[in-house]
């Protein structure tokens, strides 16, 4: 049974404020997260809330700044890629 397990999962990004200063940006802090195997699951929020980096962080396409994401115990992401399907931004006009 395949399971999906995010513990302490945060993520920020470096922001340009001006010419040589950046500003750090933190997306998510602390998530915690279980998928179970045949669970379907929604990420909904507000714009810039985080949504695209929690599923780009689940589908190992950019690595957590703390915390780990385990499939099925194993920091392997890999096996994920397999069984996994990512429906991003439908425009239902």
């Amino acid at each position: 049974m395949m399971e999906i397990i995010s513990r302490g999962v945060s993520k920020g990004y470096l922001l340009k404020e001006r010419l040589f200063k950046k500003k750090k940006i933190s997306v998510l802090e602390n998530v915690d997260l279980l998928i179970k195997q045949g669970e379907i699951i929604a990420v909904l929020g507000d714009a810039k809330g985080g949504k695209s980096t929690l599923v780009n962080l689940l589908c190992g396409k950019c690595k957590p700044d703390e915390g780990e994401i385990l499939i099925n115990g194993s920091k392997d992401i890999n096996s994920l890629r397999a069984n996994c399907v990512v429906v991003d931004e439908l425009d239902n006009r």
